[in-house]
């Protein structure tokens, strides 16, 4: 099978009904009154699809299906802290530190050989920082766009990915968009039952129910940011011309739909406000892709998969 075929079978269309199935489940638990369980499953429908996908696309279990599977653990356990603690700038201190370090012990086989502690560190510290930053994201724009940002950046990301020599790696990040657009389509049923009482003063976060709820947006962050970089790491066997800041700035793209909340586009019609910031995202990730492979003159490029280890290798129809 076609390299970019299997990716888009067993990296798209095998995780879509997943997906659907499990955000459809949010939205029957928040129409029951009940949105930590409807965030949970927001959760769900990005973790689980994740690993079945890239199980599939590899064929076989191996030591980068085993990673990402720690990743995409690391990153539900996040989006599960989350939802149970209450919304405090101590939780969000939780939320990084158990980031950063779940995802670096995860990862310490593969970074333990840089000798720079910033690049050993680099994707634990860097999905917290992105999980920090989404979540106050989601927040201040509750609704679909932060999804739809995310979806964008998670392209841009698999490009890099695959780009680096790494198809398998970079089709495993593709159920996170497909993903997004289902939690996207059932935002709008995302509504918690209207509390009968009309007196009552207790008031939810925002996205807590009424939206797409932060976690899972934090919950793709691991897996997302991590494989890119650790992408990067391995392809110095193979050599590069560009430095990790330009591979991660496609997972850091999301980033830029908070211009949707500076004016004068705050002023704006929401849809508006929110097709402009997902369009630079999308800019800001394929231009970095772009840009990527337009540094890539490596003289090894035809055979990108001659110096990597085995386990990175593509498997044999």
């Amino acid at each position: 099978m076609n390299d970019l075929v299997r990716i888009a079978v067993y990296g798209i269309a095998v995780p879509l009904p997943i997906a659907t199935a499990l955000a459809w489940g949010a939205v029957h638990f928040a129409k029951r009154g009940l949105p930590c369980i409807s965030a949970l499953f927001q959760v769900l429908a990005i973790t689980i699809p994740m690993p079945i996908a890239f199980l599939l696309i590899n064929g076989t279990p191996s030591e980068a299906w085993e990673r990402l599977a720690f990743l995409t653990a690391v990153g539900a356990i996040a989006g599960i802290i989350v939802v149970a603690l209450p919304h405090r700038i101590w939780r969000d201190i939780v939320v990084f530190l158990v980031t950063a370090a779940l995802v670096t012990l995860a990862l310490w086989p593969a970074v333990q050989p840089e000798s720079s502690w910033l690049l050993r560190l680099a994707p634990g510290l860097g999905s917290s920082v992105l999980a920090l930053v989404l979540i106050r994201i989601a927040v201040r724009l509750p609704g679909i766009t932060p999804a739809l940002a995310l979806w964008a950046a998670a392209i841009g990301s698999g490009l890099a990915v695959v780009l680096m020599g790494q198809p398998p790696m970079g089709g495993a990040i593709a159920p996170i968009g497909a993903s997004m657009l289902m939690l996207a389509l059932a935002n709008r049923w995302l509504k918690p039952k209207q509390d009968p009482n009309p007196n009552s003063n207790e008031t939810q976060m925002p996205a807590i129910g009424a939206t797409i709820h932060p976690a899972p947006l934090v919950a793709a962050t691991p897996p997302v940011v991590s494989t890119v970089a650790i992408a990067w790491m391995y392809m110095k066997v193979t050599g590069t011309n560009y430095n990790l800041w330009l591979p991660l700035l496609a997972s850091f793209a999301v980033v830029a739909v908070s211009v949707s909340c500076l004016p004068p586009l705050s002023k704006a019609k929401p849809a508006l406000r929110g097709t402009v910031a997902v369009v630079l995202v999308f800019i800001i990730s394929l231009g970095a892709v772009g840009l990527m492979a337009s540094r890539d003159t490596d003289s090894d490029a035809d055979d990108p998969y001659s110096d990597l280890p085995d386990f990175m290798s593509y498997p044999i129809d």
